[in-house]
């Protein structure tokens, strides 16, 4: 079945996606139409950044480390406080991961 995935205009400045391409994004709503399903998504909701995260760090999928709060500003920067809930785990590394590897990942850099 196909379906089409519609962002809204106030998305992200200076992105630029093509057909095809591959986006990651908060699915907000699916709406039933007579072209088949929409799917409504976002890159620059408020909770984009907490479900990527949750999703690319083991540590926080897994409740070692918690997430505390966001600061965002979308496709300028991001700020985010964590927290262990285990004795032993560092946070930070945890999000970071070995020289930067994860957060490069996730935001490009």
């Amino acid at each position: 079945m196909k379906a089409e995935g519609i962002c809204s205009q106030s998305q992200i400045p200076g992105e630029r996606f093509r057909v095809h391409d591959r986006v990651r994004a908060l699915l907000l709503e699916v709406k039933s139409s007579s072209r088949g399903p929409q799917i409504l998504i976002s890159r620059a909701h408020r909770n984009f950044l907490r479900r990527l995260l949750e999703n690319e760090v083991p540590e926080i999928y897994h409740g070692m480390v918690e997430i505390r709060s966001i600061a965002r500003e979308p496709g300028q920067r991001s700020k985010v406080a964590v927290a262990a809930l285990q004795p032993g785990v560092d946070p930070v590394g945890a999000c970071v991961g070995i020289r930067g590897v994860r957060s490069r990942r996730l935001y490009g850099n």
